[in-house]
Formats: C-alpha cells, structure tokens, sequence
C-alpha cells in the first residue's frame, strides 16, 4: 500500500488507527509516509499525536509535536488539543501548563478541550492549585465550559 497511497490516503489510515486506539500502527503509517517524501501533514500529524495521546503515549505525542514544528507546520488548536489530551492520559500536568504556554506565544487561543485536558492532567499527581489557575484563565479568556 505505500506505493500507491497518497498523503490522503496515508492520513485516513492514520486516522483509522486513531479510532481503534492503535497508536504505533499510526507511527508506522506516519514514518513510511515520510520515508517516501509524501507530504507530512498537520492532519496526519494530528491524528497520530491524537493515537498515542488516547493510549497515553504522551512522550511520542510530544515528540510528533515537535517534528510538526521543525517541519514547518503550524500546530492548531486541534494539534494542541490532542497533545493536551495526551497529558491528561498521561498525567503531565507541567508538560500540559507548558502546552498551554507555547499556544498562547503562539496567538493560539486553548479551547475547551484543551483547558480540559490540561486540567484533568492535575487531577492525579498536580496540584489542585494549578488546576485552579488553569479553570481562572479559562474564565478570564470566556472559555466555554461544560454543561
């Protein structure tokens, strides 16, 4: 199949793995679309960091995060909110604070999905306070939240 799929192709397979929690069948998906110099896009991109978040894989989803950015992709806010599901899953809080830091360098306003996962990321390990602070600025930038 990698012959004859394109970055299309490649990311509906990516995505198909996403939704069946097969996080290193998206990574092996991922790594032969780059092998071939098939476009590495922020769809793909998504969807695999996305896998490995939902698995809890979150060191490979960082690391997805960071070959986004040093292939000159520009992460969004469905990028970042993947990789602060995958902190919640993971139970990074810092890791998820310092997400939410570099969206906000980046003029990317966190939605709800990423403030909640960076608050679930507290919910294990973090400190309640810092789950407060997150819940303030979500307030303070008129975040919807849960009904």
């Amino acid at each position: 199949w990698k012959g004859h799929l394109g970055a299309i192709g490649c990311n509906a397979v990516i995505s198909s793995c996403e939704k069946c929690a097969q996080w290193l069948q998206a990574l092996s998906v991922l790594r032969s679309v780059c092998d071939l110099r098939a476009a590495f896009d922020q769809i793909g991109g998504n969807a695999a960091i996305s896998a490995c978040g939902s698995c809890g894989m979150w060191q490979h989803a960082s690391s997805l995060l960071l070959q986004m950015l040093q292939s000159k992709l520009s992460p969004d806010e469905v990028t970042y909110g993947a990789m602060l599901g995958a902190c919640d899953a993971g139970r990074k809080w810092r890791l998820a604070v310092d997400v939410l830091t570099d969206m906000q360098a980046r003029k990317i306003a966190p939605n709800m999905i990423g403030f909640n996962g960076a608050i679930g990321a507290c919910r294990s390990l973090g400190p309640w306070q810092a789950a407060l602070c997150l819940l303030a600025s979500m307030l303070q930038n008129r975040v919807p939240t849960d009904k």
